[in-house]
């Protein structure tokens, strides 16, 4: 049996894990991140590091028996993620904070913390799998249950971290978790979740706003052609692919299909502009590009002709909660591809995390979206 450090987030998913591990033999500590203080500037309350969030993880911890740890990862969440979202939001990008903050506070910091206390391993209350194959590599997949898969956001996951890493909620669905809850009698069981910003209590436009002031500055609408349409708000109010409150008149509807941060423009089109089917991906952690190249998902349809020396096939998802899409992966510039969707998607947007799956939902590469492709 291992030495394991649970990250215990005061819901009912990392409480069940913790029950799980310990059920099954291992020695646990248990942990809970201060991500937020008066010190940093902001402070949660309806996410996973808020101080009654806290509380109800020591209240788990007492019930399995368990130590229970509270470590302050504020500076380094402050500095690492929430700088980076602002930064982001100011530059006119969509960034994933949940994914920054998987990739360097609770992947990164915590395990070196968990290591330094004699621990083997760190778990969590991921709905994702870990498989470690024959070759002794370890492969991110999809938890069993669709609704609430998170491999999206452990994309960056290297494989150090992953063969140091537990996920036992992977095989399980939620409904199951809540049972198991009960069946373990643990104060969390009938406990709502947020799926809140931990760090906005509000409007993220506001918080932006209020930190990256250059981001609200009202500036010029135009269309592909650089024509005056009107004037916007600020351009941290708008993403790509939105439809609602541009202020724009006339019988066919306005999109946003750029946002120009260092001239402060926003860019618009029709609906047919403001669907695309290509774009950049930067690529982050460890792409497993050794395993056999995915196929052609059946929905594709027939495959082009003119295929790409060294083009992959597979599922693409560029939303947290969206259903992956086939496309077609080809070698770009450096630590970059090209992605090809079959279908046009709106709402592509430069910052936002694209990740391309198999057909057996395991994940072959991940990255961010650099920038949004011309057709071929």
């Amino acid at each position: 049996m291992a030495k394991i450090a649970i990250a215990m987030s005061g819901g009912v998913d990392s409480s069940v894990a913790a029950a799980l591990l310990q059920r099954e033999g291992h020695e646990l500590l248990g942990f809970t991140m201060r991500l937020g203080s008066a010190n940093a500037g902001w402070e949660a309350t309806k996410a996973c590091c808020g101080l009654s969030e806290l509380h109800d993880a020591r209240r788990v911890a007492d019930v399995l028996g368990i130590p229970h740890y509270v470590v302050n990862h504020a500076e380094a969440f402050w500095q690492d993620v929430v700088e980076d979202f602002l930064d982001e939001y100011a530059a006119g990008r969509t960034p994933n904070p949940c994914i920054r903050c998987n990739q360097h506070i609770k992947f990164d910091l915590f395990l070196a913390q968990a290591r330094a206390l004699g621990c083997e391993a760190i778990a969590t209350g991921h709905y994702a799998r870990l498989e470690r194959g024959a070759d002794g590599v370890s492969r991110l997949r999809r938890g069993v249950d669709a609704a609430k898969d998170q491999s999206y956001v452990l994309h960056t996951l290297t494989q150090e971290q992953m063969a140091a890493t537990r996920l036992p909620l992977g095989g399980l669905t939620k409904p199951e978790v809540r049972a198991l809850a009960a069946e373990f009698s643990l104060p969390t069981a009938t406990k709502h979740e947020s799926q809140d910003i931990c760090f906005v209590s509000g409007d993220y436009a506001e918080f932006v706003a209020a930190h990256r002031p250059d981001a609200a500055r009202p500036g010029p609408i135009v269309d592909a052609g650089g024509r005056p349409l009107g004037t916007h708000r600020g351009l941290v109010w708008y993403t790509i692919g939105q439809r609602k409150g541009l202020g724009l008149a006339g019988p066919e509807a306005w999109f946003v299909t750029e946002i120009d941060a260092p001239s402060n423009t926003l860019v618009v089109g029709r609906a047919e502009q403001a669907d695309r089917r290509r774009f950049l991906v930067r690529l982050q952690g460890e792409p497993v590009v050794h395993m056999p190249p995915p196929q052609p998902s059946p929905q594709a349809g027939r495959e082009p002709d003119d295929r790409p020396p060294g083009a992959l096939y597979g599922l693409v998802q560029v939303r947290y909660r969206m259903k992956a899409i086939p496309c077609q992966i080809a070698p770009a510039d450096g630590d970059a591809v090209a992605v090809t969707l079959t279908e046009p998607l709106r709402g592509i947007a430069p910052g936002q995390s694209a990740v391309v799956y198999d057909e057996q939902g395991y994940v072959v590469l991940g990255g961010i979206i650099e920038c949004v492709l011309p057709e071929a």
